[in-house]
């Protein structure tokens, strides 16, 4: 669709500039006066949005706490009575980039009869599945704003668990960083010149120097061996990751961690309880819950047990034994599934095992930063440590055989 430079004077008379897509000029130009804008200049753009100068907007995907922020405002827009396209023109306004782009895009659809969850459903990119599937229950019962509401309180508590995540692995992250960088200055700057000396004067090396010279001397004559070898690694690594089997070996290996492994399994089974709870809470049924919940897992081995306990629920078994065959769930989220399923009330237990494990996952957080601060600090003590003891260690000796 083509794309269009505009400027254009507002309600209250101010000067305003801006890109949009339309089909043909016409269309353009009605698209301004729909949102109550008097064209001045319109031509179109030869750029791609976002790359212009002055007014144009990087051309990039939302981040979560933009999704976050559109989903609240459209839940309020709708509570205080907004049509839908109008509400979507509010969300063009405030919207930069490609997320702009991407409203645009639903609120054309919309215009032309579609739903607004068809219209999400289009650009995937942009809007998860969870997304999609939630605003389709919510206009198929009539109670768009209160789901919209329910799917904001989700996204909110899901960016806190990402938040705590990333907070308790920053600073051990920082001190690795830091001990590499360290070591490599040492062993390609200082160490050198240090044993250069000891080296002239024939004096036999002690067996750790020996070492440590030959590392410095690895760094120092194939660095671009060594460059291009762990380039290779990190792209090999990446691109297993990319595949169904990689990512599953590894989200298993790290399963396997301990206290990692069991921070992981909190977070995804808060996670599933949180959405589950969600859509119930919406009038979505199980067996279709948990294929929702399934399809919008970014966790594999996750995702396969959900839909085995699906396909096992739906042929007519309990809950609570179709998830106990996945081995996945601890016993206590298999109990909470049993009584909620007998007690008919599935949908409260499970809002109230999503806040007890986000509690947990909290706690988990600062555990693992915890253990995991220590190991770093003694990995760089040790690796300082072994390149000064290297390095002193036959300046030692040569002074006592000079006694």
């Amino acid at each position: 669709m083509p794309v269009y430079r505009y400027r254009a004077f507002d309600r209250t008379n101010a000067s305003v500039s801006g890109t949009l897509a339309a089909e043909s000029p016409p269309h353009a130009r009605e698209q301004l006066r729909d949102l109550g804008l008097i064209v001045r200049d319109l031509a179109e753009s030869t750029k791609p949005i976002g790359r212009s100068i002055g007014g144009g907007a990087w051309r990039r995907r939302a981040n979560p706490h933009e999704l976050l922020a559109a989903v609240r405002d459209i839940a309020t827009l709708q509570s205080i009575g907004v049509p839908l396209v109008e509400s979507l023109d509010l969300l063009i306004e405030q919207s930069r980039g490609q997320f702009r782009d991407s409203w645009l895009k639903v609120r054309e659809r919309v215009k032309e009869g579609s739903s607004l969850a068809d219209a999400l459903a289009a650009d995937s990119r942009q809007f998860d599945e969870l997304t999609v599937e939630m605003v389709r229950v919510g206009e198929n019962t009539g109670t768009l704003e209160t789901v919209l509401n329910q799917l904001a309180v989700f996204k909110e508590r899901s960016l806190q668990w990402k938040d705590r995540i990333m907070t308790a692995v920053l600073y051990p992250a920082v001190v690795l960083v830091s001990a590499l960088g360290v070591s490599l200055f040492l062993m390609t700057n200082v160490v050198p010149s240090l044993l250069e000396s000891l080296i002239e004067a024939g004096r036999p090396l002690p067996w750790a120097t020996v070492v440590l010279k030959g590392l410095c001397d690895a760094l120092l004559n194939y660095w671009p061996v060594l460059l291009a070898t762990s380039i290779g690694l990190v792209f090999g690594f990446t691109y297993a990751l990319s595949t169904v089997r990689g990512k599953t070996l590894w989200q298993r290996g790290v399963l396997r961690v301990p206290v990692l492994g069991e921070l992981v399994r909190k977070q995804v089974v808060a996670r599933v309880a949180m959405v589950l709870s969600v859509l119930m809470k919406s009038g979505v049924e199980y067996v279709q819950a948990v294929e929702i919940a399934a399809r919008s897992a970014s966790h594999l081995i996750l995702k396969q047990a959900l839909l085995d306990s699906a396909a096992a629920v739906r042929v007519g078994r309990d809950v609570g034994p179709a998830l106990a065959q996945t081995g996945l769930f601890p016993p206590v989220v298999i109990q909470v599934f049993q009584m909620g399923q007998q007690t008919g009330r599935l949908e409260d237990m499970l809002q109230q095992l999503a806040e007890d494990y986000e509690r947990q996952v909290a706690t988990l957080s600062h555990r693992f930063a915890a253990l995991l601060e220590p190991v770093l600090v003694i990995l760089l003590s040790v690796i300082v440590g072994f390149v000064l003891f290297a390095t002193i260690l036959p300046i030692m000796e040569a002074g006592n055989v000079t006694q």
